[in-house]
């Protein structure tokens, strides 16, 4: 997709509310992620009109703020933000659109039941939003129903799935290995569900049928690093390791533990091995360029952003760590470079523009930063700070030029 396709898409999700599921379809996930952070500002403004509009009575100017920025979202295929419990409260503290509020409360809980099933931890937040309405309401009976299964699904979620894995244990159509891999599926839902405890629970299950399980030691081992279980989580590691010494995500996973140890020595030697498995392996490259620079090796760093731009030019993030790497290494006309590349990329990124004017500025190159400055005080004109960075780089700007005289 070409330069000038990808800034007339961004435009257009900046200008108005886009046109549904097309838009992010056409769009990668580099750009999708940029519009979403280029609108985030937006969304954060009209957050703070529609509460001022709120305070002030003025509840559908309001109302429409915050259903502006849920439409927004939802075009760039986001799911509903805190803006949508905002819009609830607004709507019932006020008796003709109290009704409203209802709908929307029960909207809330529909939708993650429907993403998470009946019993998920997610649903605690818009359950105790609607108890506190109907208990507001003097609808006491129906307040105390939901704040029962409130209790009931806190309750739920300290409880370990015996029933689940005993099930799983006596079925009498499966061998030992169909039941560890189903207790490993089972162990799977629960880490995307953040139920840990429970996770943990399922893959000792499995790792009682099958010991040398990798897959299940390095789950186990990440459940643990969860809560704090340093110790046994690099033990976990290290098995898995063992019984695979394939599985290139236990040596990143034990390079992490080994760095947050300060052991920079072994997490290099662990990053290299996931990076001898798989050289494509862009997270890992990056991990590995940040050591790099921490090991004062930035030459290496800026090799491995290299690798990871040639794997994915997409990507921003290479360009943004290298130039930040060129500029430790006052190489400053390379770091311009590569946020010149991101500006002319999206036009409209405040991030990139900031990056590049203090570049300048760390580089005493003040004259150049004031376009990247006024750039950025058009895009934001209410963005006090800025206004204030502008004043002090112009000012530097002009003292450097009468001292060149």
């Amino acid at each position: 997709m070409s330069s000038l396709v990808r800034n007339k898409l961004l435009v257009c999700v900046g200008v108005a509310l886009l046109a549904g599921t097309s838009t992010v379809l056409a769009m990668s996930d580099v750009e999708r992620q940029e519009a979403i952070q280029q609108r985030s500002r937006t969304w954060m403004k009209w957050s703070r009109e529609a509460e001022k509009l709120g305070a002030a009575g003025d509840i559908d100017k309001a109302a429409e703020k915050y259903q502006a920025i849920l439409q927004d979202r939802a075009s760039l295929g986001l799911k509903p933000s805190s803006e949508q419990s905002d819009l609830a409260r607004l709507w019932a503290a006020h008796a003709r659109t109290k009704p409203k509020a209802e709908s929307l409360y029960k909207q809330m809980i529909s939708e993650r039941e429907k993403e998470n099933g009946a019993d998920d931890l997610s649903l605690i937040y818009p359950l105790t939003l609607y108890a506190d309405f109907l208990a507001a309401e003097k609808r006491l009976a129906e307040a105390k129903s939901i704040r029962n299964r409130v209790a009931s699904i806190q309750s739920k979620e300290r409880l370990m799935p015996e029933k689940e894995v005993r099930d799983i244990g006596e079925n009498k159509t499966t061998d030992a290995q169909q039941k560890a891999d189903a207790l490993l599926k089972l162990a799977q839902r629960f880490v995307d569900r953040d139920r840990h405890s429970q996770a943990i629970y399922c893959f000792d299950a499995c790792l009682k049928l099958a010991p040398t399980n990798a897959e299940a030691l390095l789950g186990r081992g990440e459940a643990l690093s969860r809560f704090g279980k340093d110790a046994q989580a690099k033990e976990d590691y290290d098995a898995a390791i063992k019984h695979d010494p394939r599985l290139a995500k236990a040596y990143f996973l034990r390079g992490i533990w080994f760095e947050n140890k300060d052991s920079l020595q072994s997490a290099l030697a662990n990053f290299n091995k996931v990076i001898e498995i798989n050289p494509s392996d862009i997270e890992t490259l990056g991990y590995r360029a940040k050591l790099f620079s921490r090991l004062g090796k930035n030459d290496a760093a800026i090799a491995d952003y290299n690798r990871a731009i040639a794997v994915d030019p997409e990507r921003t993030w290479p360009y943004v760590q290298r130039a930040g790497t060129y500029l430790d290494m006052k190489q400053y006309d390379l770091a311009f470079d590569d946020f010149t590349a991101l500006v002319k990329r999206f036009p409209q990124s405040i991030d990139y523009r900031q990056f590049r004017a203090e570049a300048y500025v760390k580089a005493g190159r003040y004259a150049d930063a004031l376009p990247d400055y006024d750039a950025l005080i058009k895009m934001d004109p209410e963005w006090k700070a800025i206004v204030e960075k502008r004043a002090e780089i112009a000012a530097k700007a002009h003292a450097a030029a009468r001292k060149s005289y």
